[in-house]
């Protein structure tokens, strides 16, 4: 077995659980030698999962100081994501200003490569038209985004006036699987 595959089985495919550390194993794996380090780069930025905004600070800093990681992640999973936490209600996390649509729009810009994403309803106010047209028509190689239960006015007009463009100039979408459940 080569050391991707090997730190591949290290990975956590579980769901977040509030705070407490995942893939400590995989943390401790980034120290050992140069050549399970890069595997286990690949193995953690290649399937992103965010459960909270002080988590996509970090990582949105990381791949904006270090481009190249950026280019690995091939899945963003902000489907767990909550914006209350640690003591902190959605209007304090608002002003802390981790995740916004702008901070959302850096990130999508700054991972190219990514083929699917998945989103949610405590996101609704972060999606807006920039966003949805980099999601839609920025990102060539995405072929499958979920948007678990978005539903609110700003986000079902963001989502309106993104798509109204195709009306215009027909273009052929790369996105293979749509959820709007």
């Amino acid at each position: 077995m080569c050391p991707d595959e090997i730190i591949a089985q290290l990975a956590l495919d579980n769901p977040p659980s509030g705070y407490t550390p995942r893939n400590s194993d995989l943390i401790s794996c980034l120290l050992t030698s140069r050549t399970i380090h890069v595997a286990t780069i690949n193995t953690l930025y290649s399937h992103v999962t965010i459960p909270h905004s002080s988590i996509f600070h970090k990582f949105l800093t990381h791949i904006s100081d270090y481009t190249g990681l950026g280019t690995i992640v091939k899945r963003l999973d902000l489907s767990h994501f909550t914006s209350v936490g640690l003591g902190r209600s959605r209007q304090v996390n608002s002003e802390i200003q981790n995740m916004t649509s702008r901070t959302l729009l850096k990130c999508l810009e700054l991972t190219p490569a990514i083929q699917e994403i998945l989103l949610q309803e405590n996101l609704d106010d972060d999606i807006d038209e920039n966003v949805l047209s980099k999601i839609f028509f920025g990102l060539p190689k995405l072929r499958a985004v979920d948007f678990c239960a978005s539903s609110s006015k700003p986000f079902a007009e963001s989502f309106s006036s993104a798509v109204a463009s195709l009306v215009d100039e027909p273009m052929d979408l790369g996105i293979r699987r749509l959820g709007l459940h």
